[in-house]
């Protein structure tokens, strides 16, 4: 099973209520997330905020994602403005 089956798979069960799924794809894209965004903030503690809010909008946004979308898509497109 690659990546983008597994992550559909948590994704699938974040859709059905289980909150620990989304934990798991948490733990497995904020690393890379926080890199990104501190390519573009220099303020560590805006980092994290930044990266708070991203998985914050990418959970809300979870109900309405469709299948062929990545995790790791969502997430970087909710580091911009109003995106999710």
């Amino acid at each position: 099973m690659g990546d983008r089956e597994a992550d559909q798979i948590l994704v699938e069960r974040v859709q059905s209520g289980d909150k620990q799924a989304f934990g798991l794809l948490v733990t497995k894209y904020q690393r890379k997330l926080v890199r990104l965004l501190a390519r573009l903030i220099r303020d560590p503690a805006e980092v994290e905020d930044v990266a708070q809010e991203t998985f914050i909008k990418a959970y809300r946004a979870l109900p309405s994602f469709p299948k062929a979308t990545r995790m790791a898509n969502c997430c970087a497109t909710s580091t911009r403005p109003n995106a999710c």
